[in-house]
């Protein structure tokens, strides 16, 4: 005999809220960060909840585009109030929300543990160079949360530390978009989803571009040939005098006739 007990077909929990959150982000939040935020700690704070919970899934459940939710988190990284990683082990994605409290205080280690550490593709050294690259770029530091940022894009979408430098001295020309991470990830995706994964293919699509644009169209042109042109010239101007002694002739047989 088996005995089980019926579980809630509505959500009838609670999920409690920091007032330092309430406090600090309900006025400096968006609407969409908000719901991001509340939705996602609601998740990690339901212990009965062990799937694993995409952004895809959170923007079909709160009306988002996936690109809203992605930007929702990117918020709150800034923020410094949560942390992502993915698991070395696992290649699994994690979002951890940071107790408030224990940051006012001091407690927190802002370092990750040695098992939750964001997996680096490659070469470290690559990446070493390519936030090094990145920085003499912008004439700037990036800060901890640009950093996981574009690790874990480049963990997600495989193209390579190179190109992605390359990216950003791209979007320097702008110089509203010159210090914007989101904005040359986004560029990024972008190359992706033309098939450009590594800087060779990137200089090569445009190189291509360039060429295209300054190809001449070639349209036809007779020949100036002043010799036709000349003979055209005489030919109208023979046909021209036959018509006017035509006319002349003609009128002088009228006034012969009237005398």
């Amino acid at each position: 005999m088996k005995y089980s007990v019926e579980k809630f077909k509505i959500d009838l929990g609670e999920t409690p809220i920091e007032n330092i959150f309430l406090n600090q982000y309900l006025q400096l939040a968006t609407g969409n960060q908000l719901k991001v935020y509340l939705y996602g700690f609601k998740l990690a704070k339901d212990t009965s909840e062990n799937a694993d919970i995409s952004d895809e899934t959170i923007a079909k459940a709160l009306d988002l585009t996936e690109a809203e939710v992605n930007e929702a988190w990117d918020f709150w990284l800034d923020q410094g109030i949560i942390k992502r990683y993915t698991d070395i082990d696992t290649h699994t994605d994690h979002t951890v929300f940071l107790s408030l409290r224990q940051l006012y205080l001091g407690i927190t280690n802002p370092e990750p543990e040695e098992s939750q550490k964001t997996y680096i593709p490659q070469n470290s050294k690559e990446i070493e160079e390519m936030f090094r690259d990145i920085e003499d770029i912008r004439d700037m530091e990036l800060s901890r949360s640009e950093m996981e940022r574009i690790l874990e894009h480049l963990s997600t979408y495989h193209q390579t530390p190179e190109l992605v430098a390359a990216a950003f001295n791209y979007c320097t020309a702008n110089q509203n978009t010159k210090n914007n991470t989101n904005y040359v990830l986004q560029v990024l995706k972008n190359w992706k989803l033309d098939g450009i994964m590594t800087l060779e293919q990137w200089q090569e699509a445009n190189s291509k571009k360039k060429s295209s644009r300054t190809k001449k169209k070639t349209y036809y042109r007779p020949e100036n040939n002043e010799a036709q042109n000349n003979d055209i010239k005489n030919k109208a101007t023979d046909v021209n005098s036959k018509i006017v002694d035509r006319f002349m002739q003609k009128f002088q047989e009228q006034e012969d006739n009237k005398q």
